[in-house]
């Protein structure tokens, strides 16, 4: 896909937003464009953070904890991976992926 047509998808998912703000999947999928494709990794961040006031299910919130994570690493965002790490070993913190994320965050400290 050229790069006319990620534009032209990302104007679609803002679309879709424009008309269910609480859309929750387009604005993971939004978010992913933005990132992966687009290369706008500030709207990106914007779009995965939006999603938190909106009462995400645990599948959603996890999809875009974990996206955050994965760009602050890419990003060389030491802080904010940091902060995203503390935030998803609070939340999940009687499971596996909290004490994961948990060690993680340990070596970063180290």
């Amino acid at each position: 896909m050229i790069r006319g047509r990620y534009v032209e998808a990302a104007d679609s998912y803002r679309a879709i937003i424009e008309d269910e703000p609480t859309n929750i999947e387009a604005r993971l999928r939004l978010g992913a464009l933005l990132e992966k494709e687009c290369r706008d990794v500030a709207a990106a961040e914007a779009c995965y953070r939006e999603i938190r006031p909106l009462d995400p299910t645990p599948q959603q919130d996890w999809v875009a904890s974990n996206a955050l994570i994965d760009m602050y690493h890419r990003e060389g965002n030491r802080e904010r991976l940091k902060e995203e790490l503390a935030r998803l070993s609070r939340q999940y913190r009687n499971t596996e992926a909290g004490a994961s994320a948990r060690r993680r965050l340990k070596e970063l400290m180290e």
